[in-house]
């Protein structure tokens, strides 16, 4: 697998963030914890913006991007923002 330019693999870890982010309103949803809801629903926001703007820089780029490569960069990506099933929430 070749190295992804820049701007992608700053587009990867922006998609990745929103993913995640995504996946905590789903799950403060299914808690009713509105609070929470609000608070990731807004970081979420802000992290939609900063894809866009990283998506933007990738139409610049001169070399093309594998889709295979850019989902790869961000699934790696995702694993390192989940956090460890095996600690505890809190610690």
């Amino acid at each position: 697998m070749s190295e992804l330019p820049q701007a992608a693999r700053q587009a990867a870890d922006a998609y990745a963030h929103a993913v995640v982010l995504l996946g905590r309103c789903g799950e403060a949803t299914h808690q009713a914890d509105w609070a929470a809801l609000a608070e990731h629903a807004g970081a979420l926001s802000v992290a939609a913006g900063e894809l866009s703007v990283a998506a933007g820089a990738v139409t610049r780029e001169e070399t093309p991007v594998s889709p295979a490569e850019f989902h790869a960069a961000a699934q790696q990506a995702i694993r390192g923002r989940q956090p460890d099933p095996r600690v505890p929430r809190g610690q």
